[in-house]
């Protein structure tokens, strides 16, 4: 990572922190997973992006998290007496938006107050690498539920109970849980498919599994040094500078094998491929 003398002045502590986030498979450090730090702390494209969005208002904290080996900022504004938050990547990129139920779309106020129901708004984020709206919400009962919806109005995501998933698909997230933990599942619906996406805890990390409608396993989230060394290899060469954010095995066969799916970003830019089991470079993503 860059970054000006600014940055770097005494701030040990702080270097210390991000070299942490970046070494890859380290275990996630809870007591450290966010850092307080100042505008004069944090690399010039964040602080751009910073002094852009806030101005006008009241500048609050600046919380650096790391997550899955990204760095991210994000930055609390008081505005109309009212504090609002926003998130940037660690290139300036503008990732989300903390918004007011008035300030969305029509449509998406429309369906968040369908989906809602006896239910109460905790926060609405923009989304803006995704397009779409993400809602935390306190359901009749008290417990935490989330959903995100499309720009248009449609629901695109909703967190779901285990028991409310299909027998099918239950059957399979047993399967491949092993002897880690279940956390949250989530029922997306797009293009007129749904498919579920379980989240599992092991050994301090997290990782996603797709299953679709039916009950098929579509991929497994793994972490690069799961994956065989010729992917690895194949990897490491696309990737040079960039930076690996996640990888996923398909089970969804692909020019005859079962693909490594690569996100990443480069140069600034989404950077997403395909490999081959065997280290065979499979090609962009469009």
């Amino acid at each position: 990572m860059r970054a000006g003398r600014t940055f770097l002045g005494g701030c040990s502590g702080l270097l210390a922190f991000i070299f942490a986030c970046l070494v890859e498979e380290l275990p996630t450090l809870a007591a450290e997973s966010a850092k307080t730090v100042t505008i004069h702390q944090v690399p010039p494209a964040v602080k751009k992006t910073i002094e852009s969005q806030s101005m006008g208002f009241k500048l609050g904290n600046i919380e650096m998290d790391c997550d899955d080996s990204e760095v991210t900022y994000t930055t609390t504004i008081t505005k109309e007496g009212r504090d609002s938050d926003f998130t940037v990547a660690e290139d300036g990129r503008l990732l989300s938006v903390e918004l007011t139920l008035e300030e969305a779309p029509a449509a998406v106020q429309k369906t968040i107050k369908a989906q809602l129901g006896q239910g109460e708004l905790d926060s609405l984020e923009n989304n803006l690498e995704e397009n779409t709206y993400e809602i935390e919400y306190t359901r009749k009962d008290g417990t935490d539920g989330y959903f995100s919806v499309k720009e248009d109005g449609k629901l695109l995501t909703v967190q779901v109970a285990l028991a409310e998933v299909p027998p099918v698909v239950r059957k399979t997230i047993e399967a491949n849980l092993g002897k880690g933990k279940l956390g949250n599942v989530y029922r997306t619906t797009e293009n007129g498919e749904v498919s579920f996406d379980a989240e599992v805890s092991f050994e301090e990390k997290q990782r996603e599994m797709s299953i679709a409608e039916n009950g098929k396993l579509e991929s497994m989230q793994v972490f690069l040094a799961e994956a065989p060394e010729p992917v690895q290899k194949t990897i490491r060469e696309k990737l040079g500078s960039g930076k690996l954010i996640r990888i996923d095995h398909s089970f969804v066969p692909d020019r005859g094998v079962l693909p490594y799916e690569i996100e990443a970003r480069k140069d600034g830019k989404p950077f997403n491929f395909s490999v081959g089991p065997k280290g065979r470079f499979l090609g962009m993503d469009e």
